[in-house]
């Protein structure tokens, strides 16, 4: 009995010292940039002009709202991004500015959720519905 114990002893250390383990370029006092693990984001520097967009009624907010779906710009509610509306006929383009919470604005606003945009006058209006408008977005 005691030399089946040895043997097992025995081969459990022999073939623990014949495991070589798989060789890695990396050494725990290496760094690794964080360009090697995040891809940069593609859109950053891009900027996009929707025209022809019409306000449409938000039953929940009893006022006029827009929605847009687009996983591909935003599927990242975190991206940095800057909108601008300009209502048809207007001549110059108005800030849109992110929600956070209730505060109250004298602007447009917007919020990202399921990868979808979503832009509402602020204060609500009915009044918007069926109008025409243009926004730029530019990914920052």
């Amino acid at each position: 009995m005691r030399s089946i114990i040895c043997l097992l002893i025995l081969a459990i250390i022999m073939f623990n010292s014949c495991y070589k383990p798989e060789k890695t370029d990396f050494h725990p006092n290496q760094t690794i940039s964080s360009s090697v693990i995040s891809q940069p984001d593609s859109l950053t520097g891009k900027e996009f002009v929707f025209d022809s967009l019409v306000w449409t009624p938000d039953e929940n907010r009893g006022c006029a709202s827009f929605e847009m779906e687009n996983a591909n710009f935003f599927n990242n509610p975190n991206r940095n991004i800057g909108i601008l509306l300009k209502q048809d006929g207007a001549v110059f383009w108005e800030p849109v500015v992110r929600s956070f919470g209730n505060a109250y604005y004298q602007s447009y606003l917007y919020n990202i959720f399921s990868d979808r945009l979503y832009i509402w006058p602020s204060p609500v209006t009915p009044l918007l519905i069926g109008k025409y408008f243009s926004i730029r977005i530019a990914f920052l």
